[in-house]
């Protein structure tokens, strides 16, 4: 029987096999095949539970162990159930005349208990494609929840040749996608996972007037990234930080990739909201090192990633995030390792447009910098950076009056909003754009002022965004107009 396994390199799990040779010598177990300390140590352990559980340990024999399966580092608690078989199938002690080939995976303790894996391990298992669970006589699973000493009783029956074991998924191991199929409530309440902001009540009494609360709805509905601007004290991080408020609530997904690289021990869970300081480095922001570990932006994938204080963070921070914004993902290469990791995160950004925070376009501002120094604090931001923005937005002065409309009732109205766009997008594949139906000065600006395809793209993008607002089908003039407002005429400005 071939017996494999599964190590863990870079986050992913990697197929590898376990091969057991004996040898005349003393009775001492050989690794070979680059493990790690801990799973060498894990043979002492191994050793132990052969003979707590009354199997007969080699005399006489060296046991030479082979991980075979690719040259990197070998780490994986999983190992010791997937060695300590292999030991007994080279013995002869089970499935001696068995051919197949089986992915066993477990950790043993010293007296032969093999410990039930983890959640953050079984969510892992579940997006590999080529995850089987060994089955024995089409009921018994070679698997975390056995004993060492039941598999005395399976030393006399084979496995079966009627379903022989591939590389597929079985229905103990569904494939991630299917997680989507779940009901999020179901799924989290089975782990006991809360879904709600550790600090949820912090946001609670927070108003704003009436063209912000249009602002979020589009942005939060419409997932479009965001760049705030405008003079110091007008709440701009606040407006941006309201967002994560207003998610949609997150799905297994969500909470599978944010486990897999970044471990959550804790029973309350909301999407990722990643603020990092504007002082991080680039390599931190995108990721990398020598081993190509993920970094702040793989951290915000289905979730917000906020730059507050934009313009302060290093220019190659910004430039950095050009690629993933528009790939969606994000491509490592350190020496000989090559990683991809996925990026699909909603930008914002925050920032203030002079040294003094004070410079507005159009506005009189007595600012005691010079017109140089503005002008050179502004060119912190790149033209095809700001261009990547599909929402840009200038708060005013004006703006901090008439907060009369709660965060509460902003969230519901989304949350509502949200159930009926869902049924619209449902019936109806795509929302019916037709430039030749608009009117003339909007055809004639979509197709002569916006000369950036990426700012045509965005004013589509928000004007569909906008109509299922409305629960339109077709965009109108009025939709396009509102659109051009949120990404054209700021950009002009």
């Amino acid at each position: 029987m071939k017996i494999l396994s599964f190590c863990e390199r870079y986050r992913e799990w990697v197929s590898v096999e376990i091969e057991v040779s004996l040898i005349p010598g003393l009775p001492q177990i050989h690794l070979l095949g680059l493990a790690d300390q801990a799973v060498k140590e894990s043979l002492i352990k191994i050793k132990s539970a052969i003979r707590f559980q009354g199997f007969d340990f080699p005399k006489a024999k060296q046991i030479i162990v082979n991980i075979r399966g690719g040259d990197f580092k070998k780490k994986s608690q999983g190992l010791d159930l997937a060695i300590a078989i292999g030991i007994l199938q080279k013995t002869g002690q089970v499935f001696s005349n068995s051919e197949e080939q089986v992915h066993i995976f477990g950790e043993i303790s010293l007296s032969g208990e093999v410990f039930p894996l983890n959640d953050f391990i079984l969510d892992d298992f579940k997006s590999l494609k080529n995850f089987i669970s060994g089955q024995v006589d089409k009921n018994k699973l070679i698997q975390n929840h056995i004993m060492i000493n039941e598999l005395k009783e399976l030393k006399k029956i084979k496995i079966s040749n009627d379903e022989p074991l591939q590389d597929t998924l079985t229905e103990n191991t569904a494939e991630l996608s299917d997680l989507q199929k779940i009901e999020s409530a179901e799924f989290f309440c089975k782990r006991e996972i809360q879904l709600k902001l550790k600090n949820q009540d912090d946001y609670r009494g927070l108003n704003f007037s009436k063209d912000e609360a249009r602002l979020l709805e589009l942005v939060s509905l419409g997932r479009h990234s965001l760049l705030l601007m405008g003079p110091r004290g007008l709440g701009k991080t606040t407006l941006a930080e309201a967002l994560n408020y207003l998610a949609e609530d997150p799905d297994a997904k969500t909470y599978a990739h944010y486990k897999k690289y970044f471990h959550h021990n804790e029973k309350v869970f909301w999407r990722p909201f990643v603020k990092p300081h504007h002082s991080i480095s680039h390599l931190a922001l995108i990721g990398g090192g020598a081993q190509c570990a993920p970094g702040e932006i793989t951290r915000a994938h289905g979730g917000i990633l906020l730059l507050d204080e934009m313009l302060e963070f290093n220019t190659k921070c910004q430039e950095a995030l050009r690629e993933p914004i528009q790939n969606k993902e994000v491509h490592l290469v350190r020496g000989r390792n090559f990683q991809v990791y996925p990026s699909d995160f909603q930008l914002v950004g925050t920032t203030n447009l002079c040294s003094c925070g004070q410079w507005l376009p159009g506005a009189q501002v007595d600012c005691h910098h010079s017109a140089t120094k503005c002008h050179k604090y502004r060119e912190k931001l790149s033209g095809p950076m700001l261009d990547r923005f599909e929402v840009l937005y200038f708060l005013k002065k004006k703006s901090a009056t008439n907060k009369d409309i709660s965060l509460d009732e902003i969230a519901e109205n989304v949350r509502l909003k949200r159930q009926k766009l869902k049924a619209l997008i449902n019936e109806k594949s795509e929302i019916i754009y037709n430039k030749e139906v608009l009117n003339l000065g909007l055809a004639h600006r979509l197709g002569q002022e916006l000369n950036s395809l990426r700012r045509l793209h965005a004013s589509i993008a928000i004007a569909k965004t906008l109509t299922l607002m409305n629960e339109q089908t077709r965009v109108g003039d009025q939709e396009m107009e509102e659109a051009l407002s949120y990404s054209w005429q700021p950009f002009l400005e």
